[in-house]
């Protein structure tokens, strides 16, 4: 092995390492969160900012109406809904 192929190997084993490190500490680390609890109480749409969705439906004929509905079917109170025809 040439001295920068053995240099590339040690440098791959060394980041190899590294990671599986840094993920260890997330795992351990996303365990220590609460659970959140569902939200009983309504929102207030005054102090929530304006959500626009933009949905491009190429052909979605048969499927538009039922991804519309299930977007309002969300408990966000301030949502606007922009359908655009892409070019069906």
């Amino acid at each position: 092995m040439t001295p920068s192929c053995a240099v590339l190997f040690l440098l791959a084993i060394i980041q190899l390492i590294f990671m599986v490190f840094v993920s260890f500490y997330f795992f351990k680390k996303g365990r220590e969160f609460p659970v959140l609890e569902e939200r009983t109480e309504k929102l207030d749409p005054v102090h929530l900012p304006r959500i626009s969705l933009v949905i491009a439906a190429r052909n979605e004929a048969r499927n538009i109406e039922n991804c519309v509905n299930s977007i309002f079917l969300q408990d966000y109170p301030n949502l606007e809904v922009v359908v655009v025809n892409d070019r069906s």
